[in-house]
C-alpha cells in the first residue's frame, strides 16, 4: 500500500496492490502514485499550516528502499 495523507491524517491518495514479486522501489515506479507525482496531478500545497499556525513544507516519508 502506498498512501498520501494530509496534515489532519486524512488520506488524499491511496494505491493498493502490485503484481508478482517486486522490490519496494519497483512497486513505487509502477504505481499510480508515481505517475501522478511525475505528471503533477496531485494537488499538493507548497506549505501545510498546522493547528498551531506553524507553516511547514509537505514531506513524503519512506525508507531507503524507495528511489526518492
Amino acid at each position: 500500500m502506498l498512501a498520501v495523507c494530509d496534515a489532519e491524517y486524512c488520506f488524499t491518495f491511496l494505491d493498493i496492490g502490485a503484481e508478482e514479486r517486486q522490490s519496494d522501489g519497483g512497486v513505487f515506479r509502477n504505481s499510480n502514485l508515481y505517475k501522478a507525482l511525475e505528471e503533477n496531478l496531485i494537488r499538493i500545497s507548497p506549505n501545510v499550516i498546522g493547528n498551531n499556525g506553524l507553516v511547514l513544507p509537505y514531506m513524503i516519508v519512506a525508507d531507503e528502499s524507495f528511489p526518492f
